[in-house]
């Protein structure tokens, strides 16, 4: 839903995260480097239709949080 927020869209192809590519980090790491302390900011880098695009992500609570 913040994801959503900052414009990142269903379909996008998420390279980066905090400009350190996807591909070089484990499944823990890239769940570590997107969850964090509500509040703070993720830096989202995606491929949409062959564009590459930037997004700042607010984190929010988890739902049930």
């Amino acid at each position: 839903m913040y994801a959503a927020k900052a414009g990142v869209r269903a379909g996008d192809e998420v390279t980066a995260i905090d400009d350190v590519p996807v591909s070089s980090l484990a499944v823990e790491d890239v769940h570590k480097s997107l969850f964090g302390a509500v509040g703070s900011k993720v830096t989202l880098t995606v491929m949409r239709d062959g564009q590459t695009l930037r997004f700042e992500v607010e984190r929010g609570p988890l739902r049930g949080e």
